[in-house]
């Protein structure tokens, strides 16, 4: 942090995704109405919270029945790049592949 903005360095800069999220949080907290940034960020992690909660309960539901067809069709489209906050979801993902090992297929397909 430099005064009142906020840097974040990127740690794989061939990421796109990693550049992107990197960018939209130094957009947000270094917003020049002080009102503004606050409202935004707060809508974006409400957002974020919304949609990672969407992934936790798809995944319990999957994980409960890993041949429910719909459970397994919610997962994969919270893990598509065109997903709100997928790279978050897929970040997940990847960590808990020990819980979901066949996610490793879903996350190379996406």
């Amino acid at each position: 942090m430099v005064g009142d903005d906020v840097t974040v360095r990127v740690l794989n800069e061939d990421d796109p995704e990693a550049c992107l999220t990197a960018q939209l949080i130094e957009e947000v907290f270094t917003s020049e109405s002080k009102p503004l940034r606050t409202h935004a960020s707060d809508v974006r992690l409400k957002e974020l919270q919304r949609q990672m909660n969407l992934l936790y309960s798809s995944l319990s539901e999957y994980g409960g029945n890993r041949h429910d067809p719909v459970a397994k069709r919610t997962v994969k489209l919270l893990l598509r790049s065109e997903a709100p906050f997928a790279g978050f979801a897929r970040c997940y993902a990847r960590k808990h592949l020990n819980a979901y090992p066949e996610l490793a297929t879903l996350l190379a397909s996406v």
